[in-house]
């Protein structure tokens, strides 16, 4: 869920990119910037014009910047990302992390993920995200998650960067609600969009029309090939065949189709981690 953008120093913000993946994630923005010895932070759940004037004066320094989809938690500002570790190290994530949330009903899987582990690990050792060890173990329990660290230097860590996306400008992604759209050429508006999901079950999130960069065989759309009065082909269109038994492990779960949606849209990953859970239990 959400998505994690790290930006270099000296590289221009991909405003169009920023721009989708704000449209995907509408429930808050944030970024954190190096600024004389510490880490300045910058988070609201108001407009993209808004974060857009607040980034542009700090647009040549190196960034993380992070556009939330709410999961655990409310949509408020206390929720938004980054999170401060110390005054010299913030962190973003992208996910959902198998924590229990019990400290506060209020407050997100990445709120409970900084006060019980990264916080204690960074009074321990400021620099432990850098850490051979404390990386191994890190990306061990955040499985397919993603978190990006900054320092008050412009130092940035990733922990699992190779699940993400990294292109030329330098900037690193965590998944692709940042690309643009393309409509595919197809003599009617299809009924499902991208990864197969029925747009209009996403439009309650302000996504854009998301037929954007499928395989060919998931844009023919016109005939389907697949049972219509099932409620996961239903939802899921063709794509079905390839998650199906994840998807009922995860309903199994009682876990809301339009979220299994939703988190597959954004991280495909993540329903072979929750059907993981389910087999083990």
């Amino acid at each position: 869920m959400c998505i994690a953008i790290t930006k270099p120093a000296d590289t221009a913000p991909d405003w169009d990119a920023y721009q989708h993946g704000f449209n995907r994630n509408p429930d808050g923005w944030g970024f954190a910037v190096p600024h004389k010895g510490r880490v300045v932070i910058r988070k609201d759940i108001s407009s993209f014009d808004a974060f857009r004037k607040e980034f542009e004066p700090w647009a040549d320094r190196p960034a993380l910047v992070h556009f939330r989809i709410k999961t655990h938690g409310p949509v408020n500002k206390r929720n938004c990302h980054p999170f401060r570790l110390t005054d010299q190290l913030a962190m973003i994530h992208n996910g959902m992390l198998d924590i229990t949330c019990s400290l506060r009903a209020d407050k997100s899987d990445t709120w409970h993920f900084v006060k019980q582990v990264l916080r204690p690990m960074a009074a321990g050792d400021p620099r432990f995200a850098w850490n051979v060890g404390s990386t191994f173990l890190g990306e061990q329990f955040i499985a397919n998650n993603k978190v990006a660290f900054i320092d008050a230097d412009g130092n940035v860590k990733v922990w699992n960067e190779e699940a993400g996306t990294k292109e030329a400008d330098g900037h690193w992604y965590s998944n692709l609600s940042y690309a643009k759209p393309r409509q595919p050429k197809l003599s009617s508006k299809p009924k499902f969009g991208h990864w197969g999901v029925v747009s209009d079950a996403c439009a309650s999130r302000k996504y854009d029309e998301i037929s954007t960069w499928e395989d060919p065989w998931m844009l023919d759309m016109d005939k389907p090939s697949y049972p219509e009065d099932d409620p996961i082909y239903q939802t899921f269109g063709s794509v079905a065949d390839y998650v199906y038994d994840n998807i009922q492990a995860c309903l199994a779960m009682d876990i809301p189709m339009e979220l299994l949606a939703e988190m597959y849209y954004h991280d495909p990953g993540l329903l072979d981690t929750l059907a993981f859970y389910y087999d083990v239990q």
